[in-house]
């Protein structure tokens, strides 16, 4: 779901106020009232978000470049070169590190809401990369192909995954970058992921919002629903061969690669 916004958040490596920009479009773009929470001894959740006949608590997390990776690609352009960056697309411990202190976040309040949802926006480079890292270490997904039918489709909760971790408090999960974003349902969340997935954002969100169950319905992805271990791949494999009929199912690693460099002026010229 594309996010129409005048904010601007980066001005080079500059955190600018992305907390604003989260609340110019919960207000602007689905007609929510926003609350800033503030902080006491110990840390909170950023927002209180009521409206549409929903109240919820948001924790906001963002992404930025690692510096050192940044310092790294600015003195390889500065020296003329090609600056390369690789970076794998699947579930990454940092990430899960971020997700577990928003579950945190999230369970410090007793207060009365229907939802508690976590938002992870991706800024600086690379955004979709870290979009789907996002969505990764959420959901253990993974890519999974048919050799008898060489194609390829999307796996949910083949590895391990933060929705599971955290289901006792994360109902769902807004990932974004700077240009829209999707809305990750729970399924592991009991009882609102059959609630939440009727809520006015839900809808709102319309063909961005995630829900593996209604996917693996309409055929476009595989689910491991059932309790394996995630550490023995070949386990998990076994199961899915058995549970879809497919004989040849194989995993497969995403990765991410780019490269920069600089143009003159002139040489646009």
């Amino acid at each position: 779901m594309p996010f129409y916004t005048d904010c601007i958040i980066i001005v080079g490596q500059q955190r600018m106020d992305i907390e604003k920009l989260a609340k110019n479009i919960l207000e602007s773009e689905f007609g929510y009232q926003v609350k800033k929470i503030s902080e006491g001894d110990k840390k909170s959740p950023d927002f209180f978000v009521n409206g549409n006949g929903e109240r919820f608590l948001i924790e906001l997390k963002s992404k930025f470049d690692d510096e050192g990776t940044v310092r790294n690609i600015e003195r390889t352009l500065a020296q003329g070169e090609v600056a390369e960056f690789s970076d794998i697309t699947g579930r990454k411990n940092a990430i899960s590190k971020i997700i577990c202190e928003a579950s945190e976040q999230l369970a410090s309040i007793d207060i009365e809401v229907d939802y508690r949802m976590i938002w992870l926006m991706a800024v600086n480079r690379n955004q979709k990369m870290k979009k789907d890292q996002f969505k990764a270490s959420l959901y253990g997904t993974a890519t999974i192909c048919d050799l008898d039918l060489l194609q390829t489709v999307s796996c949910y909760y083949f590895g391990f995954n933060d929705f599971y971790r955290t289901k006792g408090v994360i109902d769902a999960a807004l990932i974004s970058t700077m240009e829209g974003g999707e809305f990750c349902l729970n399924t592991h969340s009991s009882p609102n992921y059959p609630k939440i997935k009727e809520s006015f954002l839900a809808q709102k969100f319309g063909s961005a919002c995630r829900d593996p169950f209604k996917e693996e319905k309409e055929k476009n992805t595989v689910i491991v629903d059932a309790d394996i271990d995630r550490r023995d791949k070949q386990l998990v494999l076994k199961y899915l061969r058995a549970k879809y009929n497919r004989k040849k199912l194989q995993d497969m690693h995403g990765h991410y690669y780019s490269s920069i460099i600089t143009v003159s002026k002139n040489e646009l010229v």
